[in-house]
């Protein structure tokens, strides 16, 4: 900041300047005078005047290098009239120079390094494919070329195979069609996931559906739902991954557990077999793999199964869990798996930045957010806090759980007791200070308003400036509302670009966050968990979000084996017992005969 005597300092400097402006404007001024306003020469020798210029070059150089980078980092960053395409070298290189990570960032980070594809046409039309590396720091897991190389020759497929799945709308509208016109027509075959649950179990869901396309050789087909098309921009270059727009949505309406057609059916109860003949394989199913999925249901991850399900070209899965880690419990998929993912732990991560780019109207959201209240700061800490049952769990005890987590373990400084007039004041005027701003994301304001409080009536030990955010505080989740979704989303990257995180049990908002940003977060204790009475929050083992309600191992129905205990890097996850998580810890080799 500029102070009064600084003020008083420039308007003498703009006085002066202007003088030597006028004089030169005078034909009678002599090289080394000026006039002065009577008309009368105004001794003023020449090194009086390059004393004058070069005071102002020192006082307004500072000021002009300001506001060219606020130029770079405002006009270039967030102006709707900023050509990406022609500026995509500069999209490339530059970054917001009040981000703490805004280093000079190269291509490769640009294309993270090498999940996506420099498509001029694809960063024009979408502004989040070409800056959202810029809000984070670089990764520290880098996909592999074997990964790299698929999604590439995934990209080709997509190209030609979306063309042909515009020609079979026909045979969804009229019940009458010839079906089997789906199998001879094309070579094709598709994953079709059907827009379901909340934005966190769609995201989740959505890479799993990807995965297991880019597995077995299909393409993703996304069902629009009430508002897909207005939340993410079109991830696969020249080519839609949208289902036709013309595509009956009363068709996949009636896809549910009665359905003639469900994968479930083709298993014999009671048996361990696929009652179906070769030459009757279906041409389309729909794949049941809901949280209440059935014994027949499970079946889908095993190998016997998955044979059948490759020869059948169209099949619909509806979902809303993580399946991922289940998909290492059949050997082919495994091997795989295995290829493209050496670094486990990063599954989601790189398959959900090469996906997710938020639509322009919600990246603006971000940015905006971001602008104001998350920049020119040393330290973003993100506050996920998801209550769902509040009558077992008020406000205030979770609100106490998250102190104790955030202090306890050192993320946010704890507040000083000294007498308020004993506080060194001026150092806090000095913005010296460290500045960590505090994201919250909660339904309720409640613990926003006890963080705030909390660093507002007292100073912190070390001195550094805690300032906290809340977004939006909606009361309740409103499933499939668009505006609803967009804010969800928004908040879902903000909580990304932090460097540190808290998360909820369970919440797979938490997880989409965790997984973006590629860090392992502080997860909460479930209250009322038996395995960790001691602790407010313990330090996840792996980036991985957690499959809620996975199977037991039993594809030779022998009754069933602990899949927790089979896989040495597929461990139950620290929030659900239960549950199944990739580990990031390096692990032995796969036993599947365990």
């Amino acid at each position: 900041m500029i102070d009064s005597s600084a003020d008083s300092g420039m308007a003498h400097l703009r006085r002066q300047l202007m003088s030597i402006s006028e004089s030169a404007n005078d034909p009678s001024a002599r090289p080394f005078h000026v006039m002065a306003k009577n008309g009368k020469k105004s001794s003023m020798p020449l090194v009086r005047v390059i004393l004058v210029l070069a005071f102002g070059a020192f006082v307004l150089l500072p000021s002009m290098v300001s506001m060219s980078l606020k130029s770079l980092s405002k006009d270039h960053w967030v102006s709707p009239n900023f050509d990406l395409q022609k500026n995509a070298s500069t999209l490339a290189t530059l970054s917001p120079t009040n981000h703490p990570a805004g280093v000079s960032r190269s291509k490769e980070d640009y294309l993270l390094g090498g999940l996506l594809l420099d498509d001029p046409q694809l960063t024009q039309n979408c502004r989040s494919r070409a800056q959202q590396h810029l809000y984070r720091k670089a990764s520290r897991f880098l996909p592999s070329n074997i990964l790299i190389s698929r999604l590439r020759n995934y990209e080709a497929l997509h190209r030609k195979c979306a063309v042909d799945a515009k020609h079979f709308v026909q045979i969804f509208k009229s019940p009458g069609a010839d079906a089997e016109a789906l199998r001879t027509a094309s070579d094709c075959r598709f994953a079709v996931w059907i827009a379901w649950s909340g934005l966190g179990n769609r995201l989740m869901t959505l890479v799993a559906t990807f995965l297991y396309a880019l597995l077995t050789d299909r393409i993703l087909l996304v069902d629009r739902g009430t508002d897909m098309s207005d939340l993410f921009c079109e991830p696969f270059p020249n080519s839609s991954w949208f289902l036709p727009v013309d595509f009956p949505q009363s068709w996949l309406e009636g896809l549910n557990r009665s359905n003639p057609y469900r994968f479930g059916h083709l298993i014999d109860k009671g048996k361990c077999s696929v009652h179906v003949n070769v030459s009757s394989i279906p041409v389309y199913s729909y794949v049941d793999l809901t949280h209440s999925f059935d014994l027949q249901d499970r079946r889908f991850f095993c190998e016997e199964e998955q044979k059948v399900l490759n020869q059948i070209p169209w099949l619909f899965l509806r979902t809303n869990i993580y399946f991922v880690p289940s998909l290492y419990f059949v050997p082919p998929l495994n091997k795989k798996l295995e290829k493209f993912f050496p670094q486990r732990e990063a599954l989601f991560h790189h398959l959900a930045r090469y996906l997710f780019h938020p639509s322009n109207d919600v990246w603006g959201r971000i940015i905006r957010f971001y602008d104001a209240y998350l920049s020119n700061v040393d330290q973003i800490v993100g506050l996920q806090i998801r209550i769902f049952d509040p009558t077992k769990t008020p406000t205030e005890n979770v609100t106490s759980q998250v102190f104790a987590c955030v202090l306890g373990n050192k993320i946010l400084p704890n507040t000083s007791n000294a007498d308020a007039n004993e506080q060194p004041w001026a150092a806090h005027i000095v913005r010296e200070n460290k500045v960590i701003s505090v994201l919250v994301t909660s339904l309720h304001r409640g613990h926003y308003d006890s963080v705030r409080k909390f660093y507002l009536h007292q100073p912190t030990e070390d001195g550094s400036l805690v300032r906290v955010n809340l977004p939006s505080h909606e009361g309740e989740q409103r499933t499939d509302k668009p505006d609803h979704d967009k804010q969800a989303l928004a908040e879902i990257f903000l909580l990304s670009f932090s460097e540190t995180l808290v998360t909820s049990p369970m919440s797979t908002f938490g997880y989409a966050a965790q997984g973006l940003a590629g860090i392992r977060p502080w997860l909460l204790t479930r209250p009322g968990e038996d395995s960790y009475p001691n602790f407010a929050c313990m330090k996840a083992f792996s980036v991985e979000p957690c499959f809620h309600v996975p199977p037991l191992f039993d594809c030779d129905c022998q009754g069933g084996t602990d899949p927790g205990k089979i896989i040495p890097f597929v461990r139950h996850c620290e929030d659900v017992r239960w549950g199944l998580k990739l580990s990031g810890d390096d692990v032995s080799e796969t036993n599947f005969s365990a």
